[in-house]
């Protein structure tokens, strides 16, 4: 999304989306460690926001071609989907 010269691509997170859903499909076995950083509830500066709902989209993309969704936090762990 920040680009060497300084510039912002705004469309960084859904070509990351499709690229990493291209590649579970491809190798099978994955595992994604994401960050869960846009989920508090502190609001940011916009380019900020703009980050986190990046992220949140590759997470979703991710989560809906995936055969497993497990949150694991504080020792907590959650199964979002089995297969």
């Amino acid at each position: 999304m920040f680009k060497q010269d300084g510039s912002v691509d705004y469309e960084a997170s859904g070509r990351v989306a499709r690229e990493l859903a291209e590649f579970a499909l491809k190798t099978g076995n994955t595992v994604f460690v994401s960050d869960y950083i846009y989920g508090e509830a502190a609001e940011y500066d916009e380019l900020t926001e703009e980050y986190r709902r990046g992220l949140a989209l590759i997470d979703r993309t991710l989560c809906g071609i995936c055969e497993r969704v497990i949150e694991v936090a504080f020792g907590n762990v959650i199964d979002y989907k089995e297969f």
